[in-house]
């Protein structure tokens, strides 16, 4: 890869990386907004409900977030000590065909005779492939991560948007229809004349 290459490599790392900080903070500000000005409510009408699903979507997309950087780091990790064990390996196998007598490793200044280089660089190898093949699930796995959080962020905005504008009609919803009692012609007597009947039989 060209330097032009690594450093557009690196840009959009960091990029990625600020975009995945900035969703875990708006999910988590948004969180933390809500429950301090919103006292808790009983599940009885609609704006209750809507309010606690965007707190469950909010939360739900705060961990994915968290996850996902978690996993882009070990991701990060890995492919990082791919290439530095594949560098090592390649120094080994030119130092074999060059025919010295010792291979000395410059990171940890460890130093290998001739006769161990071919099976420390046979481990070398083994351990980078290892660690290579869980590189592609991770980073499918981050990318589901990633979706996730966005989408459970997302959707959690809208239902926070679409409770405030039925806030004001909370009222008309919850309004329960007045029974209505029959009403008839027939007269009432009052207490004292059904009294006063009463008394002349």
């Amino acid at each position: 890869m060209s330097d032009e290459g690594k450093l557009l490599f690196d840009r959009t790392h960091k990029a990625l990386e600020k975009f995945d900080y900035y969703l875990c903070t708006v999910a988590g500000a948004l969180f933390a907004y809500i429950v301090q000005t919103s006292p808790p409510q009983r599940l009885d009408n609609f704006f209750s409900i809507f309010q606690t699903v965007s707190l469950l979507l909010l939360a739900a997309s705060f961990c994915c977030g968290i996850k996902r950087i978690q996993t882009a780091n070990l991701v990060t990790r890995l492919d990082y000590e791919y290439l530095e064990a594949r560098e090592i390996s390649e120094k080994m196998t030119a130092a074999l065909r060059a025919g010295v007598s010792h291979y000395e490793n410059d990171t940890t200044g460890e130093v290998v005779p001739r006769e161990s280089i071919e099976s420390k660089r046979k481990d070398l190898v083994r351990d980078m492939t290892e660690k290579n093949s869980h590189v592609p699930t991770r980073k499918k796995w981050a990318r589901r991560l990633g979706m996730a959080q966005f989408y459970f962020l997302l959707v959690g905005f809208l239902i926070i948007l679409l409770a405030k504008v039925l806030q004001p009609y909370q009222s008309d919803f919850s309004r329960q229809p007045s029974a209505t009692t029959l009403t008839t012609n027939t007269p009432t007597q009052s207490p004292l004349e059904t009294q006063a009947g009463k008394q002349s039989k």
